[in-house]
């Protein structure tokens, strides 16, 4: 890894373009889960599906979601 001193100005901007689109495949996890949960899917069967480490990981990310759609309720 470079030092801080050395890093030129776009490797920032990489690493935000980076994280923005981790952030995009997250949030589009989290609806997947929700959305599988509707159809009445077990937790742990929704996280196998979508390689989240257990069910409450996966219902984590489906109340994410909807905290998100509902303007954080």
């Amino acid at each position: 890894m470079q030092p801080l001193t050395e890093m030129r100005p776009q490797d920032n901007k990489e690493r935000r373009l980076k994280r923005a689109s981790a952030a995009e495949s997250i949030s589009e996890l989290d609806a997947l889960a929700a959305e599988m949960r509707a159809m009445d899917l077990t937790w742990q069967v929704i996280a196998e599906r979508l390689g989240y480490a257990n069910g409450a990981v996966a219902r984590r990310a489906a109340m994410r979601h909807l905290a998100r759609e509902n303007g954080g309720l």
